[in-house]
């Protein structure tokens, strides 16, 4: 008869939790938020983002495009308990090329470039926090502030090299509200701000067609999911 070791036990140990969080048993994900860009207009959707971190007590992580932390910003961090350590906050550089961008809509290509670029600076909060301080997370979401849905967010245990997005809202690209996925995963999501580099790679384009042209280019596979949504400036009653 085989010997089992203390070895053995406790890697079968691991496994069997494993096993549990992908069949959604009582072991909870371990889930890193990072929001980007901006956070005004959170208080028409704070039932939305209160009941997110009920269900799942995530960590998150914040960069936005302002000059200056201030008493907007520190209302926002306490409701939610995020450390300064986990806020950042700076103007978006904005580089000479987008002066040059042509045929982009529905707003100007900065803001487009100011969402991207913040996204990099709060996936690189979640990784230094991750390296320094070896922090562990299943799932890693990005996630807008001011978005709602009539619908409950039910996250599972990421797949290697999946990224999982909402159905719906891709105007000819794809759904940026919303996204998830393991850390590989989700570091190569983010790191669309570093092929934003000409005019030519935003021209005639908007967030959605361009986030959908480089993912394409990734070798992840897209898990589209349901959960609708609307932004708190958006009254369709489709939401609702």
């Amino acid at each position: 008869m085989r010997k089992h070791t203390k070895f053995t036990r406790r890697r079968r140990t691991r496994s069997r939790k494993y096993e549990k969080r992908l069949r959604g048993g009582q072991q909870p994900l371990k889930v890193a938020i990072l929001l980007s860009g901006r956070i005004k207009g959170y208080e028409s959707v704070l039932p939305k983002l209160q009941d997110i971190k009920n269900r799942y007590s995530p960590t998150y992580y914040c960069s936005l495009n302002e000059p200056e932390y201030n008493d907007y910003i520190d209302a926002f961090c306490k409701l939610f308990d995020i450390s300064r350590d986990r806020m950042n906050t700076e103007s978006t550089p904005q580089p000479d090329f987008l002066k040059d961008v042509k045929n982009y809509s529905p707003k100007s290509p900065h803001n487009c470039y100011s969402m991207f670029y913040h996204e990099n600076k709060a996936f690189a909060m979640i990784e230094r926090d991750i390296i320094q301080n070896k922090k562990q997370f299943d799932c890693i979401m990005y996630y807008r502030a001011d978005t709602n849905s009539p619908d409950v967010l039910n996250l599972e245990m990421p797949k290697p090299n999946t990224i999982y997005v909402p159905k719906g809202h891709d105007y000819n690209g794809i759904n940026d509200r919303l996204a998830y996925g393991n850390y590989d995963s989700m570091k190569q999501y983010c790191s669309l701000i570093d092929t934003l580099k000409s005019a030519e790679v935003m021209n005639g384009k908007h967030p959605e067609t361009i986030l959908k042209a480089y993912l394409d280019t990734q070798p992840l596979e897209i898990v589209r999911f349901k959960y609708d949504t609307c932004l708190s400036k958006d009254n369709s009653s489709h939401c609702f």
